[in-house]
């Protein structure tokens, strides 16, 4: 049997961290019929549903100082963009990150998930039905949904879920 897992809500995602709503707003690199609708990630996302051990990777965004709000932002904003293999973490003040060849602590507020653009990902349920659960994806429905399937990557598709809960992983 198929599942749909989840609401409809796609396409930005809301950090309830920052205070400036013009910080908050984290828009979808891939393109979505459903941009403009809202997806609220709190911050402690990354603590929930034994995600930290799930190696997930991250986008790492609203770091650059902002004089306007007096967000301090993070490293001065070096890392702006890049991408993060997150290894460990128990504090929300200091995930264990990988990126561009070392090792890290960021704050979970400067991390985002990074969501699965295409068949074959190894990815992780973030939020919802099956939070917690390693999936891989099959290419994605006219809709933005992916199939998922267990790993492995054989048989009927498990379950149907949005892009917005879904993060890439390193199932290693």
């Amino acid at each position: 049997m198929v599942e749909i897992c989840g609401n409809t809500m796609l396409g930005v995602i809301i950090h309830p961290y920052f205070r400036d709503i013009r910080s908050q707003i984290f828009r979808d690199s891939l393109s979505s019929p459903y941009s403009g609708f809202v997806i609220v990630l709190p911050v402690n996302w990354l603590t929930k549903h034994s995600l930290m051990s799930k190696r997930i990777y991250t986008q790492v965004r609203n770091t650059k100082p902002d004089v306007f709000t007096g967000g301090e932002g993070f490293a001065k904003g070096k890392h702006e963009g890049d991408r993060a293999l997150v290894l460990s973490g128990e504090r929300l003040d200091e995930i264990l990150v990988h990126v561009k060849k070392r090792s890290m602590k960021i704050p979970a507020r400067f991390l985002f998930p990074e969501k699965p653009s295409s068949k074959g990902q190894a990815v992780v349920v973030i939020n919802g039905d099956r939070a917690g659960e390693i999936y891989v994806t099959r290419d994605p429905r006219e809709d933005g949904w992916f199939p998922l399937v267990r790993r492995g990557g054989k048989g009927a598709p498990k379950c149907f879920v949005e892009p917005c809960r879904l993060a890439r992983c390193d199932p290693k």
